[in-house]
């Protein structure tokens, strides 16, 4: 019996030595089995080609490397065993890139644990235009932990962030342009927004006249900010941000809900103690601001906040 365990215990010894540098193109299965993989430097996954990784699999850039997917990946962890990305001992890294120009493949990213990408133009995930279901992952630590752009499409693929909790960005935690098609549902938001500059913990722009900026934002618990709980930017004077945004809780941020010349429909939302202590540029619970902020609000409840709109 004790040859035995002696064997058992040097196979695992061993198993946990192992580890697999990668760079280049690369597509096919990542296996638990030889986690954790170093990033050596950028990876690309082709057009027409599919990145499978295992649940357990950890995957650290040595460097200040990047993802690239120009196929799909798929990324499908477990509760107990998450798929982590993360820079070698808090090394920030360039992140996923996902550039598909609207094919029908499915990027998915589920019970997965990104972190480390808190540098210049950084985001934890970048979406353009390119299909992606984010679904029970963390993020933290990030410039931007995700960015989900349209890339002025008149009519993107779909994207999904559901049941995630992302913290610890200096600029948003989500970030969505010219991206109508997008569902951003149950997921958790706080300590976004820690920089200098004014940026909502989820926060949508526009950059083209021809196209819209209407996600579907519910059920998120938006809170404890920097600044904005929820920003909509429309400095061109377009007529094409118009979310609608449904039984939020956004509460204790600079500032609650930000229109600057949006719209948009905010329904059965609570709205509340939105205020950070010696901040003069803080305390509304919905500030418009412009001539074409023209946004509609029913059934919410604002309270709490140092002025309610």
């Amino acid at each position: 019996m004790k040859n035995k365990i002696l064997i058992l215990l040097f196979v695992f010894f061993t198993l946990n030595l192992f580890s697999e540098d990668i760079s280049g193109n690369i597509s096919g299965n990542l296996s638990l089995e030889n986690s954790p993989y170093h990033l050596v430097g950028d990876i690309v996954i082709p057009s027409n080609s599919n990145l499978n990784i295992e649940a357990g699999v950890q995957i650290i850039a040595d460097g200040y490397f990047q993802i690239n997917v120009n196929g799909s990946i798929t990324a499908i962890g477990e509760e107990e065993n998450p798929i982590i990305f993360s820079g070698l001992d808090g090394l920030y890294w360039g992140g996923i890139r996902l550039d598909t120009d609207g094919s029908d493949e499915t990027n998915e990213f589920v019970y997965c644990i990104i972190s480390n990408t808190n540098d210049i133009n950084d985001n934890g995930i970048h979406a353009i235009n390119s299909k992606a279901i984010i679904d029970h992952c963390e993020f933290f630590d990030h410039q931007e932990a995700i960015n989900l752009s349209g890339l002025s499409t008149p009519n993107p693929v779909e994207m999904s962030v559901t049941n995630s909790v992302i913290y610890d960005c200096t600029q948003s935690g989500i970030f969505i342009v010219d991206q109508s098609n997008v569902l951003i549902d149950n997921n958790e938001i706080y300590n976004c927004g820690t920089g200098e500059n004014y940026y909502g913990a989820i926060q949508l722009s526009i950059q083209c006249d021809e196209n819209s900026c209407n996600p579907t934002i519910t059920n998120n618990w938006i809170h404890n900010n920097g600044k904005q709980g929820l920003t909509s930017v429309n400095f061109y004077a377009f007529n094409g941000i118009a979310p609608l945004v449904e039984n939020n809780l956004i509460e204790e941020n600079l500032t609650g809900v930000y229109i600057y010349g949006a719209q948009g429909f905010y329904h059965n939302n609570i709205i509340r103690n939105n205020f950070i202590e010696n901040d003069a540029n803080s305390g509304a619970g919905v500030m418009l601001y412009g001539a074409t902020a023209t946004a509609e609000f029913t059934y919410n409840e604002v309270y709490g906040n140092y002025c309610g709109f």
